[in-house]
């Protein structure tokens, strides 16, 4: 806080180690429809301006594919950043911009990459609308929903995505009022 009351700007840096596990794409039971596992670490940056209003994220990770036993597959060790630029247009409503570059860093391998190599790489970019949804008891939610157009791809199959995000977390305090002048 500065000491007139306002609050100034603030950054934050996060980091995050997780393991991911995709869920099955088929129902028919065959060696293509079982849990794949993988591995990540990453860290990000969000810069958030209260006054005008910007706000900057970025992500960045890397991850690390099991081998797939049933295929015989592991795709190979994986660098990615996500980022975004919004402007909020009031207390609880943000529009903007969002992007991400994806690039395989090692091969795929075992008996099952028949196709060698194959290394993976995109870059995509599109809107993004968010909302803070104000919740009892000191907490907050916010939905984030972001479409992204792939503007370049090697190896990977060019689409439109959409990914819509829900998070729960502790509402931010109150700002300070003014204090009053001493005499």
């Amino acid at each position: 806080m500065r000491s007139n009351g306002t609050r100034a700007s603030t950054a934050r840096w996060s980091t995050l180690p997780a393991t991911f596990r995709a869920a099955p794409t088929t129902r028919t039971g065959s060696p293509t429809s079982i849990w794949a596992s993988s591995h990540g670490f990453g860290g990000g940056y969000t810069y958030f301006d209260p006054k005008t209003g910007h706000e900057f994220s970025a992500v960045a990770g890397v991850t690390y594919n099991l081998m797939n036993p049933y295929l015989q597959y592991q795709n190979g060790i994986d660098f990615h950043v996500d980022w975004a630029a919004s402007q909020f247009l009031s207390k609880n409503f943000q529009i903007g911009i969002a992007g991400y570059f994806y690039q395989q860093l090692t091969d795929d391998s075992g008996p099952g990459a028949t196709l060698g190599g194959f290394r993976g790489r995109a870059i995509g970019i599109g809107p993004q609308v968010g909302f803070i949804i104000p919740m009892s008891d000191g907490y907050q939610g916010y939905l984030n929903i972001k479409g992204y157009k792939d503007v370049e791809v090697e190896n990977r199959a060019s689409t439109w995505s959409t990914w819509v995000t829900f998070a729960v977390s502790a509402a931010p305090p109150e700002a300070a009022s003014r204090p009053m002048p001493r005499k």
